[in-house]
C-alpha cells in the first residue's frame, strides 16, 4: 500500500532489508517526519505513536538506540496504514430560537471585553458553513526545460523537486533533510537552472543555498575551484548580491541606501535594481560598477522586466516606466484610467511578443501595447492580475486571483477571449511559465497546476510543498512557514490578514469576499475596527520571511471599501493588534516602543521605548534576536477604562497611563532567556486580573492596581504555554504543546477555576488547543488545535466535546473568532473556515 510520497515508499522498502544506521539516520528520521505529519493531516488518529514520537524527539546518548527507534517508528506507521484509523467527527445539535450577532472588532473580543468570550450563542451544529480561500506568499516559478519541471519549495526537509512535464510525476526530491521550521527554513525563491546544476535558495534567520546535481537531485559538495559565473538576488532589504552560480558563495555585494523591489533582473552583462525610493540603477555584473543611475521619483514596486531594449517598472500610483536598458533614459510612463488604490503592485510583469507587450493590473484587466507606448488594445478580466502572462502559439494566456486561467487571442485594435479555465479557488501571483505542451501556474494554495496550451485542459496538479492532492483536497507532507492570521468580525464582515500578505473582507454568511488589500508583507495581527475604519500594520518587505531588516507601514482602511484613508512609515514593524479606548489607539512594534495614537489621522501622542532601563536598552536594533527583536513588543495589548498594558522581549510586562503615556509599573516575569520572554499570547484581563504568559511553560495572573504577581501555574516539563488564555463560565482557560515546531503530538487545553479559589485545574482535554487560545460563546468553549486537524466545542464546565469537525488544518499562534451562530478560524491548510 503506498504512503502517496515515492521516496517514502522507497524507504519503506529499504528499511526491511537494511536496518537504521549512522549513514541513513538524519535521512530517514526527516522523511519519517513528512509521512507522520501526512498521516497528521489526513485525520489519522496517532495517538498510539505518541511514545514513540517522544523517543524519536529525545535524542538518546547512545546513536544506536536512536537508530533502533526510527526504525520501530516506521513500524507503527506501517501498521496504521493498514488499520486506517482516524479521527472521527462529531456532529452537534441544531440551535434552538435565535442568537444576537455581537461585533468581535479587537483580537480576542467584543467592544466590551478582549477575554475570548461573546454572548452569541456561537456554532452548535458542528458544520463546515463555507471555507474562503487564503493561503501564502508565492512568487517563486518553476522552471521548463527538456520536458523536466524544475520547481524549488519552502518545506523544511524537501526544498524543490524535478518533475516530468507531461505527467507530473515525481523524478526526484531535493532535500536538505530538516525537522524544525524555525532552524530549517525552505525556498521562497524560483530555482536557478544551470546545464549541471539546480540552485535553491533558502532563508529566515540565516540564509543558506543549496546545489543540486541535475540529474539526481542529490547535493553537490561546493568546489571552490570553478570558473566564477554570477546569479544575483536581494539580501536584508538593501543588498544586492552577485554569487557564483557553482558554489553559492559572494563574489560582490552592493550595499544601497535605500531598499531594493523584490528581486533584480539582469541581461548581457547587466543588473538592474529598483529602489523604493524611486532609483533605478545598472551595474556592471562582474565589477559591479554603477552603470547609470536614474530616480523616477516615485514609490517603485516589484521586480523590473526587461523587454527588449526597455526595463519596464512599476509604481504604487499606477504608472508604469519604461527606461531605455542602455542609458536609462525614460521613454514613456503608461498609466490606467482605473487604478486600484487598495493594491501594494498595480502591474503584473510584462512579457514581449512581436512588436507588443502584454501585462495585467490590479484593475482586473490585460493591456497591449506597442514599443512605443501606445495602447493597442485593454481587455477587463474577472480579477487582478499579479502574474506575468506567457505566449504560445501566438496565444496569450493570463491567470487571475479568481483562479481562472485565460487564453486570449490579439486581434490587433482589440482582443478577444478564446477559453477559460478554472484552476482552483486560490490567487495565482507567481509568473507563469510556458512551453509548447505545457502552461504552469503555481497558486497561493501552494499547488502547482499544468495546463494544455491547445485544450486549456488541466494534465496535472502537484504540491509545492511536499504532499499529496486526493479528492481535490490538498495534504502538506512537509512543513512551512507563515504566520496566520486571526479574524474581527464587525456588522456581518469579517476582516482577516495573513501570510500572504493582504487583508481581505469577507461577508459571514456567504463566505463571499467584499474587498482584498494589499501590504508588502505578512500579515500576522488581527485587524482592528474602530468606527469606520480597519488597522493593521506587517512586519517588513515581503523580500524576507518576516523582513526584520526592512521598513514597516501602518494602515488605515475604509471598513466598508478598503480604500486607504491614511498610512504612516513611524512605527516601523508592527507584530500585533491594536486596542482603543476614549479615542486613542495602542499598539506596539518589534523594536519595543508602545505607541498611543489618534485613529483619525495617525498622529502619535505618546510613545515608550519598553528597553529603557534595562539590560537590552543598549543593544542595537540592527539585527534580529533569534527570530526578533530584543525588546520587540509580540503581546497584544489590552486596556480597561484608564490604563493600557503590553508586554515586550525586554522581559516585562508594563501599565501605563492612557492619557499621559506615564509608567505606572513594570513586572519581570521572563526566565532570562529567550523562552522566557513576554511572547505571542495576548496579555487577558479579566476581574482586574491579567492573565499572561510567564517563563515559557508557565501562566501567571497579576494584578492591575499593582503589578504584582498573584498567582502562578507551572506546566509539565518541556510543553510551551503560548496562547491567550480566555475567560468565561466563572473559569478561565489555557493550553500548553510539547514540541510544535517540530513533531507536534501533544497539547492540552485545561479549565482553571478562579484564582481565588486556588486556581486549581477542573478538567483536561487532549489534542485541543496548543499555540492557538480557545474561545467562549454562550454555554460553549471552542478551539482549534496545533496538534489536530480539528475545531472542537467544548462544554466548559466539565470538558465535554460537544462536536467535532475536520479542516485538514492545524492552527498556531492565530485565534478564532464568534459572530452570531459561527466561529471562523484561518487554518495552515490555507482557508478561513466558517463553522456554524
Amino acid at each position: 500500500m503506498s504512503s502517496g510520497l515515492s521516496d517514502i515508499d522507497e524507504i519503506r522498502k529499504e528499511i526491511k532489508k537494511n536496518p537504521t544506521n549512522e549513514t541513513n539516520y538524519k535521512s530517514r528520521k526527516s522523511a519519517f517526519y513528512r509521512w507522520w505529519r501526512l498521516f497528521w493531516r489526513q485525520g489519522y488518529d496517532l495517538r498510539d505513536l505518541d511514545s514513540i514520537s517522544q523517543q524519536l524527539i529525545t535524542n538518546k546518548p547512545n546513536p544506536k538506540e536512536n537508530y533502533l527507534v526510527v526504525d520501530e517508528a516506521y513500524s507503527q506507521l506501517e501498521g496504521l496504514l493498514k488499520s486506517g484509523k482516524k479521527i472521527q467527527e462529531k456532529k452537534g445539535k441544531e440551535a434552538q430560537g435565535s442568537t444576537s450577532k455581537t461585533n468581535w472588532p479587537f483580537y480576542f473580543g467584543t467592544e466590551e471585553s478582549q477575554i475570548g468570550h461573546s454572548p452569541d450563542q456561537g456554532p452548535t451544529k458542528g458544520e463546515i458553513a463555507w471555507k474562503f480561500p487564503k493561503g501564502y506568499y508565492s512568487y517563486a516559478h518553476p522552471v521548463i526545460e527538456n520536458g523536466k519541471v524544475y520547481l524549488s519549495s519552502p518545506g523544511i526537509d524537501v526544498n524543490g523537486f524535478c518533475l516530468n512535464e507531461e505527467s507530473g510525476e515525481v523524478i526526484w526530491r531535493c532535500r536538505q533533510m530538516g525537522t524544525n521550521f524555525y532552524i530549517d527554513p525552505g525556498s521562497r525563491w524560483s530555482p536557478i537552472v544551470t546545464d549541471s546544476t539546480v540552485i535553491v535558495r533558502n532563508d529566515f534567520s540565516q540564509e543558506t543555498i543549496h546545489i543540486y546535481n541535475k540529474k539526481t537531485g542529490i547535493e553537490l559538495k561546493k568546489d571552490v575551484n570553478v570558473p566564477v559565473e554570477l546569479f544575483y538576488y536581494t539580501r536584508d532589504g538593501k543588498q544586492l548580491v552577485g554569487a557564483n552560480i557553482h558554489t553559492g558563495q559572494d563574489v560582490w555585494v552592493k550595499l544601497f541606501d535605500n531598499y531594493i523591489t523584490k528581486q533584480p533582473v539582469w541581461n548581457n552583462g547587466k543588473v538592474f535594481v529598483a529602489l523604493r525610493n524611486g532609483n533605478v540603477v545598472c551595474l556592471n555584473e562582474k565589477s559591479k560598477e554603477v552603470l547609470w543611475d536614474i530616480n523616477l521619483y516615485a514609490d517603485l514596486v516589484g521586480t523590473p522586466s526587461i523587454v527588449k531594449d526597455l526595463l519596464m517598472i512599476g509604481d504604487k500610483n499606477g504608472k508604469l516606466h519604461a527606461l531605455n536598458i542602455n542609458t536609462g533614459e525614460l521613454k514613456f510612463v503608461f498609466s490606467n484610467k482605473n487604478n486600484n488604490p487598495r493594491a501594494n503592485q498595480s502591474y503584473s510583469g510584462v512579457i514581449q511578443h512581436k512588436n507588443r507587450m502584454y501585462f495585467g493590473s490590479a484593475a482586473s484587466e490585460l493591456y497591449c501595447l506597442n514599443f512605443e507606448g501606445e495602447l493597442m488594445w485593454t481587455l477587463p478580466l474577472s480579477d487582478w492580475v499579479r502574474a506575468t502572462p506567457t505566449i504560445v502559439n501566438n496565444d496569450i494566456f493570463v491567470a487571475t486571483f479568481d483562479a481562472t486561467l485565460y487564453t486570449v487571442k490579439d486581434l490587433g485594435k482589440k482582443a478577444k477571449i478564446k477559453r477559460k479555465t478554472k484552476l482552483g479557488e486560490h490567487p495565482v501571483t507567481a509568473d507563469l511559465v510556458s512551453s509548447n505542451s505545457s502552461i504552469l501556474v503555481a497558486d497561493q494554495g501552494l499547488i502547482l497546476h499544468a495546463v494544455s496550451p491547445d485544450t486549456g485542459k488541466v494534465k496535472w496538479q502537484h504540491g509545492i510543498v511536499d504532499g499529496v492532492i486526493e479528492n481535490s483536497n490538498y495534504y502538506m507532507a512537509d512543513w512551512s512557514g507563515g504566520l496566520l492570521g486571526t479574524p474581527t468580525i464587525v456588522d456581518g464582515i469579517a476582516y482577516i490578514g495573513g501570510p500572504d500578505g493582504f487583508v481581505n473582507a469577507v461577508d459571514v454568511n456567504t463566505g463571499k469576499e467584499k474587498w482584498r488589500f494589499e501590504t508588502n508583507s505578512t500579515v500576522s495581527l488581527a485587524p482592528t475596527v474602530i468606527e469606520d475604519k480597519v488597522f493593521f500594520g506587517y512586519l517588513g518587505s515581503s523580500t524576507e520571511h518576516y523582513g526584520y531588516e526592512n521598513p514597516g507601514e501602518y494602515f488605515a482602511v475604509n471598513k466598508d471599501t478598503g480604500k486607504p484613508v491614511w498610512t504612516s512609515k513611524e512605527f516601523a514593524r508592527v507584530w500585533v493588534s491594536a486596542t482603543y479606548n476614549d479615542g486613542i489607539m495602542f499598539f506596539g512594534n518589534t523594536d519595543g516602543f508602545v505607541f498611543a495614537v489618534n485613529p483619525d489621522n495617525g498622529n502619535i501622542l505618546w510613545t515608550y521605548n519598553t528597553a529603557k532601563d534595562t539590560p537590552k536598552e543598549h543593544i542595537p536594533l540592527t539585527k534580529p534576536f533569534t527570530h526578533g527583536f530584543p525588546s520587540g513588543v509580540y503581546s497584544i495589548p489590552v486596556k480597561d477604562d484608564k490604563n493600557f498594558y503590553v508586554g515586550s522581549w525586554s522581559g516585562y510586562y508594563f501599565a501605563f497611563d492612557q492619557k499621559t503615556g506615564k509608567m505606572l509599573w513594570r513586572t519581570n516575569t521572563s526566565a532570562h532567556d529567550y523562552g522566557g520572554l513576554p511572547d505571542s499570547a495576548a496579555l487577558m484581563l479579566h476581574e482586574g486580573i491579567l492573565y499572561v504568559q510567564q517563563k515559557g511553560g508557565w501562566i501567571a495572573a497579576i494584578n492591575t492596581e499593582n503589578g504584582n504577581i498573584e498567582w502562578q501555574w507551572k506546566g509539565k516539563r518541556g510543553y510551551l504555554q503560548n496562547a491567550t488564555v480566555a475567560a468565561g463560565e466563572d473559569r478561565f482557560f489555557g493550553s500548553v504543546v510539547l514540541k510544535v515546531i517540530e513533531l507536534p503530538y501533544s497539547s492540552e487545553i485545561m479549565a482553571f477555576d478562579k484564582i481565588e479559589n486556588g486556581g486549581k485545574i477542573l478538567w483536561k482535554q487532549d489534542d485541543i488547543g496548543g499555540l492557538t487560545p480557545a474561545v467562549t460563546s454562550k454555554n460553549q468553549l471552542i478551539s482549534g488545535s496545533s496538534t489536530s486537524m480539528f475545531l472542537t466545542g467544548l462544554n466548559p464546565k466539565n470538558g465535554e466535546i460537544l462536536w467535532r469537525v475536520f479542516t485538514g488544518g492545524e492552527m498556531l499562534e492565530n485565534a478564532p473568532a464568534i459572530y452570531g451562530n459561527k466561529v471562523l478560524a484561518l487554518c495552515k491548510n490555507g482557508y478561513l473556515f466558517a463553522i456554524e
